[in-house]
């Protein structure tokens, strides 16, 4: 069977790796939010365990503010904020240990190869196949085609209506951690595209929760090696732009240690170098490996991705991405990800 035209990243896309300003611009923490957190920290304490500072680094800016504002004004908000660590890091581990294994792998052809199709009863089509057809069959990120994966965004495991009651509870933990942590019209959103208006029943599974991946990216993105930032929409709505980012591996201390929260770690920043081209250098330690584009230039930290899909309705969810780059950023720097790897 022929491959069909490539819908992946373009061979031509520039190679050109960022500097280590212009990621220190992205990704290092703001003048005002190094003032706020001074702030915050002369009130909870100057060290604290790596989840709170991860999540001061991370949350909106003006969040960190209200919050200072109520560590000043009530004295009992401020001693359990101060204990908010376990509570942080029950969310990152619910967000990075609970299973989201594939749903679907394999080398699958076209739907018009199939014995069923789309027109036939009872035919139907799940949301795997329908991200793996609007993906072209291909890896997203690698433009791989063959054996690609349903990679949900937000963990499949903890969407379950039906979920065991040990998930549910992890779930309502990450939630909780967001609504604190997020402006509250964010949170909102991001909950309204996940849920139900009752804010508790899961939606139904969609592609647009669904990227495809290849086996080695999808794993690695799993375990927050990686993060997708979405950047923009485009082309009447038919094509979604990402930057891929290799994260840092943050403090070098345990989750549950104690750290200074005024001191910025110098491994939080993404990496500005090309990965690795073949498993022998993966092997001697150099990075995870990520295969190359079909055009034979490996992913750069840092490069735009376009995703393109025929129908607007079925492009990955912007909101979605949003949450992933703030939950996978906070598991990355509060050491809980790291731990996992």
């Amino acid at each position: 069977m022929a491959e069909p035209s490539s819908s992946g990243p373009p061979s031509n896309l520039p190679a050109v790796a960022l500097t280590e300003a212009a990621i220190r611009e992205r990704f290092a923490p703001s003048d005002v939010r190094k003032k706020q957190i001074r702030a915050l920290v002369a009130q909870i304490g100057r060290s604290n365990r790596p989840p709170i500072w991860a999540a001061l680094t991370t949350c909106d800016e003006r969040r960190l503010k209200i919050l200072r504002a109520k560590c000043d004004c009530d004295p009992m908000f401020r001693t359990i904020f101060g204990a908010f660590s376990s509570s942080i890091a029950e969310a990152v581990m619910a967000w990075v240990q609970i299973p989201n294994a594939p749903i679907s792998r394999s080398a699958s052809p076209p739907p018009s190869k199939k014995h069923k199709t789309e027109g036939s009863e009872p035919y139907r089509t799940s949301a795997s196949d329908q991200a793996k057809k609007r993906d072209r069959h291909r890896c997203v990120l690698t433009g791989t085609y063959g054996i690609v994966e349903a990679a949900h965004i937000y963990p499949r495991s903890m969407h379950f209506a039906d979920a065991p009651p040990q998930t549910i509870a992890l779930r309502e933990v990450l939630w909780r951690i967001i609504e604190i942590f997020q402006l509250r019209e964010v949170a909102s959103a991001w909950k309204k595209e996940l849920f139900e208006n009752d804010g508790i029943t899961p939606k139904a599974d969609h592609c647009r929760n669904i990227l495809t991946l290849a086996a080695s990216p999808h794993a690695a993105w799993n375990t927050g090696l990686f993060v997708l930032e979405p950047i923009d929409i485009v082309d009447e709505g038919h094509t979604l732009n990402i930057r891929i980012w290799f994260l840092g591996d943050g403090p070098d201390v345990a989750s549950s240690q104690l750290m200074s929260l005024i001191t910025e770690p110098a491994t939080t920043l993404p990496h500005n170098r090309r990965l690795p081209m073949t498993y022998a250098e993966q092997e001697e330690g150099d990075n995870w490996y990520t295969p190359p584009y079909a055009g034979g230039s490996p992913l750069l930290s840092g490069q735009m991705i376009p995703i393109h899909s025929d129908d607007p309705e079925k492009l990955p969810s912007f909101l979605i991405l949003e949450m992933q780059l703030f939950m996978t950023r906070l598991s990355r720097l509060s050491g809980v990800a790291k731990l996992e790897d």
